[in-house]
């Protein structure tokens, strides 16, 4: 699992990516393939065969390609996170301004001071 800003990258959603890509490919395959039978005047038993079989190869093409999205997008979240790391608390109370400290307690800033 990989957290990148506040989005948790994980196997389900690697799941609905597999589905959706693949099934998107091999559907569109398989129109393809009837409209280009259709075209051609082929029979029909011959035209949904050939439908059939473009869905198969399509689908595992798609599956082929999610998976290479899927590497490709888990690949640059993670560099991504490794070179902007999240800030510690210190860094973000020095950027605020809010490292004076009184009385051993952190001092606010009112809006007064802020404008």
């Amino acid at each position: 699992m990989v957290r990148a800003g506040g989005m948790e990258i994980t196997a389900l959603n690697d799941q609905r990516v597999h589905k959706s890509v693949s099934g998107a490919c091999g559907l569109t395959g398989f129109a393809v393939a009837i409209l280009g039978g259709l075209a051609a005047d082929n029979p029909s038993s011959v035209i949904l065969t050939r439908a059939l079989i473009a869905m198969v190869g399509c689908y595992v093409v798609g599956l082929f390609i999610s998976s290479l999205a899927t590497r490709a997008v888990r690949d640059a979240a993670a560099s991504h996170v490794r070179a902007n790391p999240a800030p510690g608390i210190d860094e973000v109370r020095g950027a605020a301004g809010l490292d004076q400290q009184v009385g051993g307690a952190a001092q606010p800033i009112t809006r007064a001071e802020a404008a």
